[in-house]
């Protein structure tokens, strides 16, 4: 059975004798990074945590183990996950660090943190083997609090998105990462949701 090697959005050069997968985001950018707050109808991503003029977040990577393959909708995920389990089988988290100057707008928060996605060093390069749904989450909390698979903190959400379940060996070129969501918009209760699949409570804490 072949190594999967994630290669992180949108990056070339992996190793010849591994499966190459990378995580692509659509064309004009994932839903489920311009969450918006139900209150002030601003973008979650307003609220990244600010230290000393730059902006510091984290970019999780759960993988999420199945016994099958379930629908994509995060309605079915979550009721899968509640009878059968989906436990987080590993996880990776990224420092994002936008150094300023910056126009910290939301606009421009979300595109500079979209390029520095898709210019992040391959991810591993022993990903979990068997059927395996990939969660990204971007996250005011700092990596050092998110070692183990426990639930990430609701209010330090900023936008999660997610691959269809998948069997990494037996993909060819990119799984692509989005938020399910019925309409073009969503708040943090789609994020929250979101960030809860996999997790014994089904939410995020």
């Amino acid at each position: 059975m072949r190594r999967s090697f994630l290669c992180a959005l949108l990056l070339v050069g992996c190793a010849a004798d591994v499966n190459p997968v990378r995580l692509v985001f659509p064309p004009d950018g994932p839903l489920g990074l311009a969450c918006v707050d139900s209150t002030t109808r601003e973008p979650l991503i307003a609220s990244a945590r600010r230290v000393e003029g730059r902006v510091e977040t984290s970019v999780v990577l759960d993988y999420l183990g199945f016994d099958g393959v379930p629908s994509c909708r995060p309605v079915q995920l979550l009721q899968w996950c509640g009878t059968r389990g989906c436990p987080i089988r590993r996880r990776d988290c990224v420092p994002l660090v936008l150094e300023p100057p910056l126009p910290m707008t939301p606009e421009t928060l979300l595109s500079e943190s979209l390029a520095q996605l898709r210019a992040v060093s391959p991810v591993t390069d022993d990903a979990p083997d068997g059927v395996v749904l990939i969660r990204m989450v971007v996250t005011n909390q700092p990596c050092d609090e998110l070692e183990g698979p426990g639930p990430l903190r609701c209010d330090d959400l900023l936008g999660c998105v997610y691959s269809c379940p998948v069997q990494l060996d037996e993909v060819q070129g990119d799984v692509l990462l989005e938020l399910d969501a019925l309409s073009s918009t969503c708040d943090e209760t789609v994020v929250q949701t979101c960030a809860g699949i996999g997790v014994p409570s089904g939410r995020c804490e």
